[in-house]
């Protein structure tokens, strides 16, 4: 089986066990990274996530707090945010889409490792462990 078919199996699989959690909203703290984040909400504030952190403040002003720097992930939240009109199944997506090509590096990962045992036999009982 080529790669092509392998990440094919890969997004199929992750498209069908996690595909009933798309209606599912924003949580725990999505409210404070999200949904009341001003750095997020407006596209022309997309550089402010260079330099503040990625909570918003909880006494709802402007500014932000927090202590967790992470502009690549804030930058990714803005243009999901304003590119999918704010609707939490855009982020579902992506973040699916993330996980689901992760998981497949990490097997191209194994396979060269593992590249005189051939990584399917890994799956099947025998005498390769």
């Amino acid at each position: 089986m080529n790669r092509w078919m392998t990440f094919l199996a890969y997004a199929l699989l992750g498209f069908g066990l996690y595909a009933s959690s798309f209606h599912y909203g924003f949580i725990l703290d999505d409210e404070f990274q999200i949904l009341s984040n001003p750095q997020v909400q407006g596209l022309s504030q997309i550089f402010l996530n260079f330099t503040n952190s990625t909570m918003a403040r909880v006494d709802g002003t402007e500014s932000v707090g927090g202590v967790y720097y992470k502009p690549v992930m804030m930058i990714f939240y803005n243009l999901l945010w304003n590119g999918g009109g704010g609707s939490p199944v855009v982020f579902h997506v992506f973040q699916l889409m993330v996980h689901i090509l992760n998981s497949f590096l990490v097997f191209v990962l194994f396979q060269k490792f593992f590249l005189a045992i051939r990584i399917y036999g890994l799956f099947l009982p025998g005498p390769f462990f």
